[in-house]
């Protein structure tokens, strides 16, 4: 979390929550994913 705390203090980046409800389908999101150089998303779940 270090890290994270780190890029956050720095004047280049900066937290803003989201207005929706995050869905990555979302107009919202699909903007951010426009402007975004590295995106870090969860595996898919596959039940056993």
């Amino acid at each position: 979390m270090a890290d994270v705390e780190m890029l956050l203090k720095s004047d280049k980046n900066i937290l803003t929550r989201l207005k929706g409800d995050g869905d990555f389908r979302s107009k919202e999101s699909i903007e951010l994913l426009r402007q975004a150089d590295i995106v870090v998303t969860n595996p898919r779940f596959i039940p056993a």
